[in-house]
């Protein structure tokens, strides 16, 4: 009922492709990365009107916030390289060297480090903020592609798109401490601290996978629409919500039931996904018509739940009386003597299954 308010309240013109987007809670701005104008808008969410475009390396992808430094990390996937830019001057203040095709980046913010996926060299590169200087190179799975960190368990979280797996990273030895297997061709990933679970986003199954950071085991799969590939955590609403890139779509995930409870029609190619925690808003980027649609995802107040309520409760009345005639009426047509045996009609099953598609 709460996510019916959902509505589409601005539609951004950025760069082209853009991709990866990031929300700065300092300045309240959001980044994004244009994948083939090889800049980054910077979005101000009070006016959502473009407020700067920085030139940044070839290709950029992912982007992830650093709160202490004030600094937005940007990986160029085609220059092997991560821009490190001021959110006071928006400008470029570092070019680091990492891996090669490096495209998602958490930030790290127990250790103060950006950990970033190298998508052909199959490592994860570690960037100290206070150096911007590679500090680790950590072998994970095939194709490294989305990251997430885990602040609770002091942990990151890695997609490996060709492996079909995620390999959970400790901050503390960097290291790699176990891996999940996952749906097929893992993208975007987002740290749930509600619940301390990881949504992974898998773009060929269709579905997003959630991970137990207790078990480092899957504990549920949740049915999508066409090509999931980013998502990101609404700490206000207990929700997920993961953009659909073939479907055009965005749908909204309670952590609660992990169900899908609202589907928001989007630009073409959803692709990278933010939210702003001081508007309640979420930010999407549209790879294919280069824009970025926001979302607005209100919270509803005991008082909205109101009228809501008060419908429940006259159906379950109504409800109640009717079943209950009927079964009145039902044991005065009842024959007395012997009863027929009755067959009881099995009730079909509704379990998800993964579809496996070829990809």
């Amino acid at each position: 009922m709460a996510q019916a308010d959902t509505s589409v309240v601005a539609t951004i013109a950025v760069g082209q492709r853009p991709s990866g987007v990031a929300y700065d809670s300092g300045k309240g701005e959001v980044f994004v990365a244009n994948g083939v104008s090889n800049t980054t808008s910077v979005i101000s969410d009070s006016s959502n009107k473009v407020v700067a475009t920085i030139p940044v390396g070839q290709a950029p992808n992912g982007v992830a916030y650093d709160s202490v430094k004030g600094e937005v990390f940007v990986a160029n996937f085609a220059s092997n390289t991560v821009s490190v830019i001021s959110d006071s001057s928006n400008k470029v203040v570092a070019t680091i060297a990492v891996g090669q095709r490096p495209s998602g980046v958490a930030y790290d913010s127990g250790k103060g480090e950006v950990f970033v996926a190298n998508g052909v060299s199959n490592t994860t590169s570690v960037i100290s903020d206070a150096s911007n200087t590679v500090v680790a190179v950590i072998p994970v799975g095939i194709g490294p592609d989305g990251a997430a960190y885990d602040s609770r368990k002091g942990e990151v979280f890695v997609a490996n798109f060709a492996s079909n797996t995620v390999s959970v990273i400790s901050d503390s030895s960097d290291k790699v401490v176990a891996a999940t297997f996952v749906g097929r061709h893992p993208a975007g990933m987002t740290y749930d601290s509600g619940m301390g679970e990881v949504f992974v986003a898998n773009f060929a199954s269709n579905n997003v996978s959630v991970i137990s950071d207790a078990s480092n085991t899957v504990v549920a799969v949740v049915p999508e629409g066409a090509g999931p590939f980013g998502v990101t955590y609404d700490s206000a609403k207990g929700e997920v919500f993961a953009t659909n890139f073939a479907g055009n779509i965005v749908n909204a995930i309670s952590d609660a039931s992990n169900t899908v409870v609202a589907v928001i029609p989007e630009g073409a190619g959803p692709f990278g996904v933010a939210y702003d925690s001081a508007k309640g808003e979420v930010f999407v980027t549209n790879n294919g018509s280069g824009s970025v649609t926001v979302l607005s995802t209100p919270v509803m107040s005991p008082q909205d739940l109101t009228p809501y309520l008060v419908v429940v409760i006259a159906v379950v009345v109504v409800g109640g009386f009717a079943v209950f005639g009927l079964r009145r009426r039902k044991k005065s047509e009842e024959p007395v003597g012997d009863k027929e045996s009755s067959t009881r009609v099995p009730v079909p099953s509704t379990r998800f299954q993964p579809n496996w598609v070829s990809f």
